[in-house]
């Protein structure tokens, strides 16, 4: 008897975590569960799982952008803050 390869899960805060045996991170086995469930209905997922993927991705990028932002000013405030020290 096979056993399960997916193990799902609920966070505290009502988030979905899939799990898969075989995947390599979440995306990963978001996709294995996604296209099985595509191949019992007899459908194709796999252009709404990409873009919601890449949009993903993209969204992760953005804020990793917005952080660098946030120290490249905290950076420039402490440079100020040195050049005015010196001067006194």
């Amino acid at each position: 008897m096979a056993t399960n390869p997916y193990k799902i899960t609920l966070n505290y805060q009502g988030g979905i975590h899939i799990y898969h045996r075989h995947a390599q991170g979440e995306d990963h086995a978001l996709r294995l569960a996604c296209l099985a469930l595509a191949d019992e209905a007899k459908i194709n997922l796999m252009p709404i799982l990409n873009y919601y993927l890449s949009n993903r991705k993209d969204n992760y990028r953005i804020e990793k952008l917005k952080n660098k932002n946030k120290e490249n000013k905290g950076l420039k405030r402490l440079q100020q803050q040195k050049i005015r020290r010196n001067k006194k």
